[in-house]
């Protein structure tokens, strides 16, 4: 997948984007070119910081980096340069996360999806639980309204 980290800003810039991960918010170290977390050190600003690419019409995109294969919440956050290099003083412009799966962003398709295949298998099982005062057709409608309600296309 790619460009899953993006921001609108004023074209001719140079933004970067840094990577952390959420359980333990330590920060992507991109320099060694593996899937190195680590505490931040301000001096080792040079090795986290991950170029965007301007692609025009104030708009710039990154790609989430592919070595990070665990799956997971990661933050991203985006900085202007103020030099030629990343610095510790460039100002943050936009944060975001992003819940990896290891291999891409997860989405609400993929989420859909598979709410969907969580809602067959219910419907299977209750196809076979004998009802002790309830109605499971009422119980598989309410949670069908309540999946509903994040604007998923649930049959």
């Amino acid at each position: 997948m790619a460009n899953e980290g993006w921001h609108n800003f004023p074209s001719g810039n140079t933004l970067d984007a840094y990577v952390f991960d959420k359980s333990n918010d330590q920060v992507f170290d991109q320099a060694d070119g593996g899937d190195t977390f680590e505490v931040w050190v301000n001096g080792n600003v040079l090795n986290y910081d991950i170029p965007m690419t301007d692609q025009g019409g104030n708009y710039y995109t990154v790609d989430f980096p592919a070595v990070i294969t665990t799956a997971g919440i990661y933050r991203m956050a985006i900085a202007i340069r103020d030099g030629a290099s990343a610095t510790i003083s460039d100002i943050r412009v936009a944060q975001a996360e992003i819940h990896w799966n290891g291999t891409s962003e997860e989405d609400v398709t993929t989420i859909s999806s598979d709410v969907t295949v969580i809602i067959s298998d219910l419907t299977i099982v209750a196809s076979d639980v004998v009802s002790v005062g309830s109605d499971v057709d009422t119980i598989l409608d309410t949670v069908r309204i309540q999946v509903n309600e994040f604007n998923l296309d649930i049959p």
